[in-house]
């Protein structure tokens, strides 16, 4: 005989073994389509992004296009105090206006004139300093900001 209570966990039993893989699988088509969704509009940045990528690539091209030639200026400077010292090894300067000529020449070449008044030379006994000070302005958009140079090399 069939009791109340064996009709009803008979019927619970069938409700549960039928709406749980019906749940189951509708949770589970569910999360495949909100996958599938976000697979379909997640392709790369957004535009957003480019933008903020591109202001700062073109930030940096702009500030490098300023201090490049500062650089490129040190350089030379370098180079023309090394070729001053390496004529002196050579030959023995023998007054101020010898090294001031060698390196206007130097500047003349290079076509460095506007430097020419930021070279300063000094006579200690037999031996010479050359001194080069010079500023740069560097433009950063925000603000100005100035690089002082200073370079120095004694003959002997």
């Amino acid at each position: 005989m069939w009791s109340i209570q064996g009709i009803e966990a008979a019927a619970i039993h069938a409700y549960h073994n039928a709406l749980i893989p019906c749940l189951r699988s509708t949770f589970l088509d569910y999360m495949d389509i909100v996958i599938m969704n976000k697979q379909s509009t997640q392709k790369g940045g957004s535009v957003i992004s480019l933008i903020i990528t591109l202001a700062i690539v073109g930030y940096g091209i702009y500030v490098g296009f300023q201090y490049i030639p500062q650089v490129i200026e040190s350089g030379t400077v370098d180079s023309i105090l090394g070729s001053i010292e390496a004529n002196h090894k050579a030959s023995r300067v023998h007054n101020v206006s010898e090294i001031q000529n060698a390196i206007y020449r130097q500047l003349d070449v290079n076509q460095m004139n506007d430097m020419k008044g930021d070279f300063n030379i000094t006579q200690n006994g037999s031996s010479y300093t050359i001194e080069v000070n010079y500023e740069r302005e560097l433009d950063l958009g925000f603000q100005k900001k100035t690089i002082q140079y200073e370079k120095s090399l004694i003959l002997k």
